[in-house]
């Protein structure tokens, strides 16, 4: 049937010489992504886990007048402060004091900024001695949010004598 404006039009369905495509395309987007994450999984260096000495290391501890929960909490923190020693922990002792005999030990800006949990003297195998003190501060998340964690400060490190 003639068009009566004089041009000559052919119907036909839009898209159907694309469809060929499809296939060969969807093909090639596979192929990448599947480079692209391979690549990425090869090419990130391994991370390994840092090491953590073991909580249950010492042989005795001694709470004292400490709650059992502030207790470990302040051993653990203890034995994180000392863990490049390669000498294992013997004897664990935890008081609710802190350790102060001067403003190094104790001083005044970090008292101010924390919690005291007490402090721990941790006796090595080779009779090495180690006080620390062991204490809550705020420390911000990625929320802003301030959240308490427990830290230790080595405050003196000897040879315990016979």
């Amino acid at each position: 049937m003639p068009d009566p404006s004089g041009y000559q039009v052919e119907i036909r369905p839009v898209g159907a010489r694309r469809r060929h495509l499809i296939v060969p395309l969807a093909a090639a987007i596979a192929f990448v992504v599947v480079a692209v994450g391979a690549s990425l999984l090869t090419s990130r260096p391994h991370l390994t886990a840092p090491t953590i000495p073991d909580p249950a290391a010492p042989i005795a501890v001694d709470c004292g007048a400490m709650r059992a929960y502030d207790c470990s909490e302040a051993v653990d923190a203890a034995r994180r402060a000392i863990g490049d020693v390669r000498t294992g922990v013997a004897i664990a002792k935890a008081w609710p004091t802190l350790i102060c005999g001067d403003n190094f030990d104790c001083p005044p800006r970090l008292l101010a900024s924390s919690d005291p949990v007490g402090s721990v003297a941790l006796t090595l195998a080779d009779r090495t001695v180690v006080w620390v003190n062991v204490l809550r501060v705020g420390q911000p998340n990625r929320l802003n949010e301030t959240r308490q964690v427990v830290e230790a400060r080595v405050v003196r490190w000897f040879t315990a004598t016979p």
